[in-house]
Formats: C-alpha cells, sequence, structure tokens
C-alpha cells in the first residue's frame, strides 16, 4: 500500500511541476512582451528617423471615410476612361 502511495505522489508531483513551469513560461512571457514591443518600438523609430519622409498625396487630407478618395484631375481621369473601354472590347 504504501508503495503505491509514494508511486501516486510521484506521478502527482511529476505532473504538477510540468504544469507550473508550463504556467511559468506563460508567465515570463506575459511580464517580458511589453518590454520586447518597447525595445522594438525604439530600433522602429530609430530606422525610421533615418530614412526621408516620402512626399504624402495632397489628396489624402481630403479623404473622411473608406471610400473617399477624390477623383484624380480630368486629363488623366479621360485617359483611364480609354484605356478601360479598350480592355472591354467596346470601340470609341
Amino acid at each position: 500500500m504504501e508503495n503505491t502511495n509514494q508511486d501516486f505522489l510521484t506521478v502527482l508531483l511529476k505532473y504538477g511541476m510540468l504544469f507550473a513551469l508550463i504556467f511559468a513560461i506563460i508567465f515570463l512571457l506575459a511580464v517580458l512582451t511589453p518590454w520586447m514591443a518597447k525595445q522594438v518600438d525604439k530600433i522602429i523609430a530609430k530606422m525610421k528617423k533615418d530614412t526621408p519622409k516620402a512626399q504624402e498625396d495632397p489628396r489624402c487630407a481630403q479623404v473622411k471615410g473608406l471610400y473617399d478618395m477624390p477623383a484624380e484631375p480630368s486629363a488623366a481621369t479621360d485617359a483611364d476612361d480609354t484605356h478601360n473601354s479598350e480592355e472591354q472590347g467596346e470601340e470609341l
């Protein structure tokens, strides 16, 4: 009987320690993730500071919603209409 209790305690201790180890790893990841994110943000900020800024399209300031991009100037629109009608097999 004593041997059975000892085997039971050994198995219980083995799986209990495995359980505690898994939760310790999860805890460390939860604690270290914000610190790692801060370090990555610092690295990205350094990289962005070194690169020149791209010119932003002035029409983007006029956008109010997802599908509200203002139309391009009329010369480009006319050329696009001609190109699209030729793709569809229509003749002008």
